[in-house]
């Protein structure tokens, strides 16, 4: 005749009543009248990563101050980029209109919000962080990034949804991606820079 149900530390629970969402259970023991079976329990973590799940927009628009009580709804701009820091490490690039719920008891997320330059190219800290094979698997997101490395001796010339942007000198570069095709083709030179820009006809990008 009753269900009982046991939510550990470190978790919630949704709690759905005939395959509908009823409400959001804390860590503990909750029992339920339920001679026809008619409840089923979804376990969620409360991880420090966003809470993605099929419900977050429903959530949003049917359960406004469950969400303001139990999450950061952190959003971006359209013509921005979010840089969500943890315990001083970037974690996660959000891209641009991005919406993202944090859980409260998770701590709350330092977002860091960039304007997103018309030429697509990212500062240099960031570059050094996120221009790395390390950063693709220690930061989600980061596949948003196109990274050049120019050996010396080289350029690069650097395409941006086909068009012609320009040398890139030796060194390392970044751009971001979101949407736009990015891309750059390596030259070898047998002169410095300034030859290989006159020889290509081209103007130096960064």
């Amino acid at each position: 005749m009753f269900q009982s149900f046991i939510v550990a530390s470190g978790e919630r629970a949704l709690l759905y009543r005939d395959g509908v969402f009823a409400c959001l259970l804390h860590p503990g023991r909750h029992c339920y009248f339920d001679p026809l079976r008619r409840l089923r329990l979804e376990r969620v973590a409360v991880a420090q990563g966003p809470f993605e799940h099929p419900l977050v927009e429903q959530l949003r628009r049917s359960e406004p101050v469950l969400v303001g009580t139990e999450f950061h709804d952190v959003r971006v701009g359209e013509r921005e980029v979010g840089l969500r820091y943890l315990r001083g490490a970037l974690v996660e690039v959000l891209p641009p209109g991005a919406r993202r719920l944090y859980w409260r008891d998770a701590g709350e997320p330092r977002i860091v919000r960039i304007a997103l330059p018309a030429d697509l190219r990212l500062p240099y800290s960031l570059t050094q962080r996120l221009a790395t094979p390390q950063a693709r698997t220690a930061v989600a997101g980061a596949d948003a990034v196109c990274a050049v490395h120019v050996p010396e001796g080289s350029v690069a010339r650097l395409r941006i949804d086909g068009e012609e942007r320009g040398l890139l000198l030796p060194g390392r570069h970044a751009y971001w991606r979101f949407g736009r095709e990015v891309a750059a083709e390596l030259h070898a030179v047998t002169a410095g820079p300034a030859a290989a820009f006159a020889a290509a006809g081209g103007a130096l990008a960064g």
